[in-house]
Formats: structure tokens, C-alpha cells, sequence
């Protein structure tokens, strides 16, 4: 499950504040609550190998910002959420 909208993997922004459920199809806000059947989209900040602004995928690592989406990159590790 996600906390926002804008975390899911359903949401399809429409602009910078809001877009749709693909799910549901209904209009949702992108900080509004995630709805209980979500799940996390692909994104940096939810990957094993970010941390602090960096990707560490590779040596030397180098900059990425949390909400990039990582849908095709190669090194994207999901987060394992037990810790």
C-alpha cells in the first residue's frame, strides 16, 4: 500500500496537482490519501539502491531525486519494507 495517490502505480497525473485513478477511473489528487488496494509505483525513493539524493547502483553513483520514476531502469531494487 501507498500513502499518497502520487506514490501508486494506478495514478495517472493530468497536471501538477491532480489526476486519475486508473484502477477506478475516477479523479483523484495527487496528495490525497492512496486508496487500500494501491501499490508503490517504481519510483527512486522506493528503490534499495537510493539513498540521500544519489543512486548508488553504480561506482561513484551519481545524483536522482526521490519522486523520479524508474519504470525501465535496469538497477531498480524495490525497497523491502520489513527493513
Amino acid at each position: 500500500m501507498t500513502a499518497v495517490h502520487g506514490d501508486c502505480r494506478y495514478f495517472l497525473a493530468t497536471d501538477v496537482a491532480k489526476g486519475q485513478c486508473l484502477r477506478n477511473q475516477i479523479p483523484v489528487g495527487w496528495d490525497e490519501p492512496a486508496c487500500p488496494d494501491g501499490q508503490p509505483a517504481a519510483k527512486c525513493k522506493f528503490c534499495g539502491n537510493f539513498s540521500h539524493d544519489r543512486c548508488t547502483a553504480v561506482d561513484g553513483g551519481f545524483w536522482a531525486y526521490a519522486d523520479m520514476r524508474a519504470d525501465n531502469c535496469p538497477d531498480y531494487r524495490p525497497e523491502d519494507p520489513a527493513g
